[in-house]
């Protein structure tokens, strides 16, 4: 039985960083999330197991 990969959300406003990191972190063979907000992220955390959150401090809709 193959391990799961590790799930990592990536919680980012700008889609350019957001994209650049889901990206490399999928090279990595990571199961990768993203958010946009920090209600996408709430969101986010109560449907999925997560193991690792990149997060922007400056949100637009939390800080």
């Amino acid at each position: 039985m193959r391990p799961r990969p590790q799930r990592v959300l990536v919680v980012e406003d700008d889609a350019m960083i957001q994209t650049f990191l889901a990206l490399h972190l999928k090279n990595e063979e990571l199961a990768v999330s993203r958010a946009a907000t920090g209600g996408e992220m709430f969101g986010a955390l109560a449907a999925e197991d997560i193991d690792l959150i990149i997060l922007d401090l400056n949100l637009p809709d939390r800080d």
